[in-house]
C-alpha cells in the first residue's frame, strides 16, 4: 500500500481519514515487527477498506468465492474489517462520512460477530450484509466500544479497535487521549 502527501495531510487533527490512509496504516501495523506492529500473524486477517466495499458490493457469487478464497479465513482467528458508510462502487476511495469496524472471533469452530463503533450504530447495517458474504449464519453483536469526542476522529478510533482486538486488549478502553496520540504516530511512521 501506498499513501499520498494527501493523505498523509489527514492525520492532521480535524481531518477524516480516507479509505488509503487506513488501508495503509492497517497493512504497516499488521506486517511491522513488534512493538510497532503485529508481524504478519498467520491467524489473523486484516480486510482492506477498498476490499470490503468490493465484498459488498459483488453480486456474483462465483467472483466473491474466488476473491475470499485467497484470504483463507476458514483458518483466521480473527478477521478485521474497517467499514466505511460510503455506498460507491468508485475507486476514488474517500467516499462516506463514518468508520466502525466489523470482527470476526473464532470460538472453537463458532464465528462470533462484533461490532465496534466510537458513535453508535450507524454502520451495524453494513457490518451485518459483510457478515452475511464473509461468514454466513454469524450474527453480528454491538460491542463495547471507546467513545470519540468530535466529528472526525472515528478513523482513528477503528484503527484503535482493531489494535486492542489484536493485542487481546479491550476497545471499549480506547480514549480520545489516544485518538490523538495515534495521529501523532502514524504520521511521524509515514
Amino acid at each position: 500500500a501506498r499513501v499520498t502527501r494527501e493523505g498523509v495531510a489527514l492525520l492532521e487533527n480535524g481531518q477524516w481519514l480516507n479509505d488509503e490512509v487506513m488501508g495503509f496504516w492497517l497493512e504497516y501495523f499488521s506486517t511491522a515487527p513488534a512493538p510497532d506492529g503485529l508481524g504478519q500473524p498467520e491467524d489473523v486477517a486484516i480486510i482492506d477498506p477498498a476490499a470490503a466495499n468490493w465484498m459488498l458490493s459483488e453480486d456474483d457469487e462465483e467472483d466473491l468465492r474466488d476473491g475470499l478464497e485467497v484470504l483463507e479465513l476458514p483458518e483466521k482467528r480473527l478477521i478485521l474489517v474497517p467499514l466505511a458508510d460510503r455506498q460507491d462502487k468508485g475507486a476514488k476511495g474517500d467516499q462516506g462520512t463514518h468508520w466502525a469496524l466489523l470482527a470476526l472471533q473464532r470460538d472453537g469452530k463458532e464465528l462470533r460477530g462484533s461490532y465496534y463503533d466510537s458513535m453508535g450504530t450507524g454502520n451495524l447495517h453494513t457490518a451485518q450484509l459483510l457478515a452475511a458474504k464473509l461468514a454466513p449464519k454469524t450474527e453480528v453483536r454491538v460491542a463495547p466500544a471507546g467513545k470519540q469526542q468530535n466529528a472526525c476522529d472515528c478513523g482513528v478510533f477503528t484503527l484503535l479497535f482493531a489494535e486492542a482486538l489484536c493485542r487481546d486488549k479491550d476497545p471499549k478502553d480506547v480514549t480520545q487521549a489516544q485518538a490523538e496520540a495515534a495521529r501523532k504516530h502514524m504520521a511521524s511512521h509515514i
